[in-house]
């Protein structure tokens, strides 16, 4: 509710509505002591009282203020969540993924038509990256196959 306070105390002054920018400060500063941030809550104080005996803010004290201000939200901001299912899925793809290729490899550098039984693996695992290396084994163009299973692999 307050991440924005020291962009709305600068549009005050900007606007000319020193009252607003004193106000703006004066909450911020409660509202920080309430909650312990005692950084902030100075902070905020040094800006309030200069506005209300000054009329007027030094610049660096309104760039203290919104660094105390960052410290504290980035301090209090929860963790980013990772989604443990996507990671692990992700895991378990790369790794079918790579056992698949060491199973084409050999066969198709001898090439082997036993591949052939592999076409519904390879679509299953690979999906449409798998499109060019299927249609490559069906024309029985095991060079090409080769390359595309290397281009495959650099991605693994």
């Amino acid at each position: 509710r307050h991440g924005a306070d020291v962009e709305k105390i600068k549009e005050a002054v900007e606007a000319s509505d020193i009252k607003t920018a004193e106000r703006i400060a004066h909450t911020l500063k409660s509202t920080a002591a309430l909650i312990g941030a005692k950084k902030l809550s100075d902070a905020a104080a040094t800006v309030e009282m200069s506005f209300k005996e000054n009329a007027v803010c030094s610049q660096k004290d309104i760039s203290d203020l919104q660094l105390k201000l960052a410290d504290l939200l980035n301090e209090i901001s929860p963790p980013q969540k990772t989604n443990t299912t996507e990671v692990v899925q992700t895991v378990t793809d790369t790794i079918k993924i790579r056992e698949l290729i060491k199973k084409l490899t050999p066969l198709i550098h001898s090439s082997n038509l036993d591949i052939l039984e592999y076409i519904p693996e390879i679509r299953e695992t690979l999906g449409s990256l798998g499109d060019d290396l299927i249609s490559a084994i069906d024309d029985f163009d095991f060079d090409k196959a080769a390359n595309i299973l290397i281009q495959i692999q650099k991605n693994f």
